[in-house]
C-alpha cells in the first residue's frame, strides 16, 4: 500500500542537489483522474473537461504501476520582485539539466486478509 508520494530533491548530472528559484520544495504526488467529453444543456452540445483528485492510499500489487501528478507552479509573475537579475538567475537554473529525482514515499504494509 502506498499511502504518499513526495519530491524531495532534484539532482544533477553529478548526482548533487541544486535549487530552482521559487521552485519549492517538497512537491507532494497526487493521483489525478482526467477526462470530459460533452453534455447537453438546454439543447446544446457543451464541451466539459474535469480532474478528479483521488486521495492515496492506493492498493498496489508487487508489479503495479500507477502515474502520479507532481506539480509546482513557479514562474514570472513580473512583478516588481523580477529584476532583470533574478530572472537571470532563474534562467541559469533551468540550464542544468535534470537528470534525477529524490522521492520518498511511505509504503504502508498490507493488513488484508
Amino acid at each position: 500500500m502506498l499511502s504518499a508520494l513526495r519530491l524531495d530533491a532534484l539532482l544533477d548530472i553529478h548526482g548533487k542537489e541544486f535549487q530552482i528559484p521559487e521552485f519549492s520544495l517538497p512537491v507532494p504526488a497526487q493521483r489525478v483522474r482526467q477526462g470530459g467529453g460533452w453534455r447537453i444543456e438546454d439543447s446544446v452540445f457543451h464541451r466539459h473537461s474535469y480532474l478528479e483528485f483521488i486521495p492515496g492510499p492506493f492498493m498496489l500489487e508487487p508489479d503495479d504501476v500507477i502515474t502520479m501528478r507532481l506539480r509546482a507552479r513557479p514562474g514570472i509573475d513580473w512583478s516588481a520582485k523580477w529584476t532583470v537579475a533574478r530572472i537571470g538567475q532563474l534562467a541559469l537554473s533551468l540550464q542544468n539539466p535534470i537528470v534525477a529525482a529524490f522521492s520518498k514515499g511511505c509504503m504502508c504494509p498490507d493488513f488484508r486478509r
